[in-house]
């Protein structure tokens, strides 16, 4: 079982392999907003919790740890993958939920950028031969199975508000 500074230095480590940086203060200030977006897009999908206890405010929850151990680093390869447009629109849709509530400077969260790479890394994301990228079979996997939660979440509140 993972201790809650574990789960949020192994969070930290996987926003560092993007840049590769190791100066964990300077780093937190310095990429706060996209490390906020890109800690928002992983807790979309069940990846990340926010810790008000962690040095930048977010841990890897359970399912991170266990992908991350399980995992295969992405292949490296010629990107020769179509995307489709409901392939553009759920990656869209997912930096769109994340995005919400932040008020980023212009350029400071740009489509191609942090998020994506942090994605790719973990393979929920696969580069298109025409440029951009589109989800692996993995991330519909997550979107769906954290659809479920969320819907479970809400069920079981409404249940304990009747009860009152």
């Amino acid at each position: 079982m993972s201790t809650q500074n574990e789960t949020s230095d192994l969070l930290f480590s996987i926003l560092c392999v993007v840049d590769g940086h190791e100066q964990k203060v300077k780093y937190l200030k310095d990429w706060a907003c996209p490390i906020e977006w890109t800690c928002r897009v992983l807790n979309r999908l069940g990846l990340a919790e926010q810790d008000p206890q962690s040095q930048f405010g977010w841990k890897a929850t359970s399912r991170l740890v266990n992908h991350v151990a399980t995992q295969k680093p992405p292949v490296m390869h010629e990107a020769w993958y179509e995307a489709k447009e409901v392939d553009e629109a759920i990656l869209m849709l997912l930096f769109e939920l994340a995005e919400a509530g932040m008020d980023p400077t212009p350029g400071e969260l740009e489509q191609g950028g942090w998020a994506t790479n942090v994605l790719w890394r973990l393979g929920l994301i696969k580069p298109c031969a025409a440029g951009g990228y589109m989800p692996t079979r993995l991330m519909i996997e997550l979107i769906v199975a954290r659809g479920h939660e969320l819907q479970e979440q809400e069920m079981l509140k409404h249940e304990l508000e009747e009860a009152e």
